[in-house]
């Protein structure tokens, strides 16, 4: 089994945009603990009221929530940018509860490849 599963699932959809691997990725992304930078408080390793992750403009300007795949091997490849392992299921909630958020950037953490997943596709993936 790879150490890497959300990073083989998003370089499986950049390289052949199919909705069976657009689906993969999405559930893979939902069932993992995806690095972010966190900000507020956190007891007992669970996020309290007000906790919230940082954000990026990456590319048009439009507010992404920041994360970074497969966080250990994130950290040995590219250094530990992220101070928090968040459920994704918990990422998807945030951005399709948000209406000034565009989704969610993901960042692999085996190349410099990065996928969006869209505050509408973020909804979508929680029915």
């Amino acid at each position: 089994m790879s150490d890497s599963p959300l990073s083989d699932a998003l370089a499986a959809y950049a390289g052949n945009r199919t909705d069976e691997n657009w689906g993969r990725l999405v559930d893979v992304f939902r069932n993992s603990i995806v690095g972010a930078v966190g900000a507020g408080p956190v007891s007992g390793g669970r996020a309290g009221a007000g906790f919230g992750v940082s954000r990026t403009t990456h590319g048009d300007g439009r507010q992404r929530i920041l994360t970074f795949a497969d966080p250990p091997v994130y950290a040995r490849t590219f250094g530990q940018h992220f101070n928090v392992g968040v459920p994704g299921s918990v990422l998807l909630e945030m951005a399709a509860g948000d209406l000034d958020c565009a989704g969610i950037l993901i960042n692999s953490a085996t190349s410099e490849t990065s996928v969006v997943i869209t505050r509408e596709a973020a909804e979508a993936a929680l029915d």
